[in-house]
């Protein structure tokens, strides 16, 4: 079910997409029925300051990993809000992984905790409130049923 929602949901995102040219091309997988993770391998291009993944992207990856995290359970949901907490700096070289779950959900809300770790160190943190979509994906049809 990840793969088919995700894909039908989410074709051309700069963070998970297969089709989006030029993006990060992040890969996650399950890891339970409320958690998703992905290990990437850093680019050079991602950097602000020298050496240092740029904050930006780290927010995007953030984003990204919970995002997936709710595509894991069929469900599409778009960003309310999100806090994020740079607690190192991230090296624009080496691997990172990402982690999200779900922590809470309601019939509407789902909210969300994910972390970046390098090196066996927690990088930056964020949670945040995702908010359902009106539609609700059937990966075995071709389009979106209506709720």
């Amino acid at each position: 079910m990840y793969q088919s929602t995700r894909q039908f949901a989410h074709p051309h995102c700069v963070v998970c997409g297969a089709d989006s040219s030029g993006g990060l091309g992040i890969q996650f997988r399950p890891v339970s029925e409320t958690a998703v993770e992905a290990i990437v391998q850093c680019d050079e291009r991602w950097q602000g300051y020298p050496d240092m993944l740029h904050g930006g992207v780290i927010c995007m990856m953030l984003d990204g990993v919970m995002t997936n995290c709710i595509f894991a359970t069929g469900v599409t949901a778009v960003t309310a809000d999100m806090n994020v907490r740079f607690l190192h700096p991230v090296a624009s070289s080496g691997s990172i992984i990402l982690k999200a779950n779900i922590s809470d959900s309601s019939s509407m809300l789902y909210y969300l905790e994910a972390e970046l770790i390098q090196d066996g160190k927690t990088k930056a943190r964020a949670t945040a409130r995702f908010v359902k979509r009106a539609t609700k994906v059937d990966p075995t049809a071709d389009r979106p049923k209506q709720r």
